[in-house]
Parts: structure tokens; C-alpha cells; sequence
């Protein structure tokens, strides 16, 4: 298991706040560009490209839900104890290593339309300056976990509004019993980027990962 939410950066955090009953509302942070109290995820902008083989270049265009999903993942196969060659143990029935599948509940991404505004550029898939700008699709986020990791197993990317996680767990579910996986990830991530009209303000920077 994996989780982040704001002002809980790891899995014993979040399991604290929900203890103790605490509202993660709050003022924006220092240098947020937003108004109001919010729930505000920490450090959005961190990302270990690297460990994931990652270039610089294409870190800068991935989705920070994509980064949060990928590195929260990571982080639930290494909780489970399922990593190295325990990982390549979960094999199909003719020997296919890795037959885990990765199912994903998202939202819609808002990252692109914040690079779109700041290059001044309406045009989807074209900046300013005629470079490339973010994906404003969110299919990739199982995908990329599946592909980095070499997972072979099933990969989907859900969004049905609220109840995308529980969505995503009844496909991951229905896999397992049909034998076309070993294991599932099964998890869930929206962060709200980019403040249209209409959206109540104090919902704007709100976000959630597992």
C-alpha cells in the first residue's frame, strides 16, 4: 500500500491524520499561485526521473498525476514485499514473468492547460514557440507504470468521476478470477491543476494519491 495527501507525505502520515480525524484544509503555501483555503499536496513538482529512466525533457512534459501515480506504485510493490524476483515469480501459466496488472483511477489532466497558458498558446498539442506541450489525456498513467516496470499483465486507465478507484478495483478484480493476471495494482490519483470557471475555489488545489 501507498498513499500521499496533503500534509501527509507517506502511507503512517495519512494513517495519522485519519486517527486523529484532521482536516488537511489550509491556506495556500508560501509561492502557490492560488487563493483560499484548499487541501494542498506538498512538492507536486518533485520527481526522481532518474530512477525511473526517465529524461529530463520528457519528465518536464509527464504529468505530475502520471510522476505521483508512477512513484506511488513503486512505492506499493515495495511495501508488498514484491520487487526483484519476487516480482518475476507472479508469471502467467506459460512462464510470462511480471503478470501483474495496473489499474488506474484518474481524473482529467490539467497539466497541459497549465503549459498552455503560460506559452499563451490555444492550439492543443502546440506551444508559443511551436514546441511540444503535455498530454491533457490520462490513459498513459497505467500504461507508463506497466511499461517501465515491465508488468505484463493487464493495463487500464479509468475515469467514471468519484467512484474511478472503486471502478478500477471491481476490472482488477474480475481479472484476477479470470486468470489473466497473478497480482494487480489497483489505485487512484487527481490533483487539480488548473483553476477553470465555475470550480468552487476551495476546491481547486485539492489532491489525493493511492
Amino acid at each position: 500500500m501507498a498513499l500521499r495527501q496533503p500534509q501527509a507525505p507517506d502511507t503512517a502520515a495519512v494513517w495519522r491524520q485519519m486517527r486523529r480525524g484532521h482536516s488537511t484544509a489550509s491556506a495556500p503555501p508560501p509561492g502557490r499561485a492560488a487563493t483560499g483555503t484548499g487541501h494542498y499536496l506538498d512538492a507536486i513538482e518533485d520527481f526522481d526521473a532518474e530512477f525511473f529512466g526517465i529524461g529530463p525533457a520528457d519528465a518536464a512534459l509527464t504529468d505530475p498525476q502520471e510522476r505521483l501515480f508512477l512513484e506511488t506504485a513503486w512505492e506499493a510493490l515495495e511495501d508488498a514485499g514484491c520487487t526483484g524476483s519476487r516480482l518475476d515469480a507472479l508469471s502467467t501459466d506459460d512462464g510470462t514473468p511480471r503478470s501483474v496488472g495496473v489499474y488506474a483511477g484518474a481524473g482529467g489532466g490539467e497539466y497541459a492547460l497549465l503549459a498552455a497558458a503560460a506559452a499563451g498558446a490555444a492550439t492543443a498539442g502546440e506551444r508559443g514557440d511551436g514546441g511540444p506541450v503535455p498530454r491533457s489525456d490520462t490513459w498513459n498513467l497505467a500504461n507508463r507504470v506497466s511499461a517501465l516496470l515491465h508488468l505484463t499483465g493487464p493495463s487500464l486507465t479509468l475515469d467514471t468521476a468519484e467512484s474511478s478507484v472503486l471502478v478500477a478495483l471491481h476490472h482488477a478484480l474480475a481479472a484476477l478470477r479470470r486468470g489473466e493476471c497473478r497480482a494487480a495494482l489497483v489505485g487512484g490519483v487527481r490533483l487539480l491543476l488548473h483553476p477553470p470557471a465555475g470550480r468552487p475555489e476551495r476546491a481547486r488545489p485539492s489532491a489525493r494519491s493511492c
